[in-house]
């Protein structure tokens, strides 16, 4: 056992020199023009963001492996999931690793309309969101959530192993580019119920798009004054089933299957 010595830097130093250090930031940079296209670039608003391709094309070229380290997704009870969190580990071929985390939520597709505010986004390109919408309809399979969530992460983790340390596409759009949206009264199975009248709601149309409406009113100094009832903020739009009429028996209530 040696009793010498050991001078204590106060920062912390490069393990390389600094012209090194510029040469392989400079190798990167040409790495960028050399190795992506414009395929592997998303533009939202005025900027562009590398895509998944662009990530696994750092991973293919750096040597890059990666693994799941943690997952934990939510569920409604129908087993469609609600929320979705994904942690991955990078590891390079010298053994230095990351780890990186990420979620994605059901409702993060829906716009402002969902919550009965605003929305910016202007039709024809765009079709607003029912007031309560669930966010169920913007996924076409239950599976792109969590899968959404693991692009992210891994994203994320090669970002940071090669020194990157930028946002992806996945992060700023959702995980995949947005088509046209259905409009707003296709997205539904059924109109919900209005829970005073016991009528189902009927669409109309507004400065903010289609929204539902109960066609019930009153006579008022030989005024139509209809039903405020309107969905609440968060509501599920599954709503209630009409009572029958008399004579006829109610319906057979089945089990929704489970997602897969």
């Amino acid at each position: 056992m040696t009793t010498e010595l050991v001078p204590i830097t106060e920062t912390v130093t490069l393990p390389v020199t600094v012209d090194e250090a510029v040469r392989q930031w400079e190798e990167y940079q040409d790495l960028n023009k050399r190795l992506l296209d414009p395929s592997d670039y998303q533009r939202v608003g005025d900027k562009a963001f590398k895509k998944k391709s662009a990530w696994r094309k750092y991973a293919r070229a750096y040597n890059l492996t990666d693994r799941v380290t943690y997952e934990h997704v939510e569920r409604f009870p129908d087993g469609f999931p609600i929320w979705a969190r994904v942690r991955v580990q990078a590891t390079a071929a010298n053994g230095r690793a990351t780890e990186a985390d990420h979620e994605a939520h059901v409702t993060e597709r829906c716009c402002e309309a969902a919550r009965n505010l605003p929305c910016p986004k202007k039709p024809p390109k765009h079709s607003h969101c029912v007031i309560g919408c669930d966010g169920r309809s913007h996924w076409s399979h239950p599976g792109d959530l969590p899968a959404t969530a693991l692009t992210r992460a891994k994203n994320r983790a090669i970002a940071d192993l090669i020194g990157a340390g930028e946002i992806s596409a996945d992060e700023m759009t959702g995980g995949r580019e947005q088509p046209p949206m259905p409009a707003a009264t296709e997205r539904l199975l059924e109109p919900p119920v209005c829970p005073v009248h016991l009528k189902r709601w009927a669409k109309r149309t507004g400065q903010y798009g289609d929204f539902w409406a109960c066609p019930s009113f009153d006579t008022v100094d030989d005024k139509r004054v209809y039903c405020k009832e309107r969905p609440k903020i968060g509501q599920p739009i599954a709503a209630p089933a009409v009572p029958p009429s008399e004579g006829e028996p109610p319906p057979e209530e089945e089990e929704p299957p489970p997602y897969d």
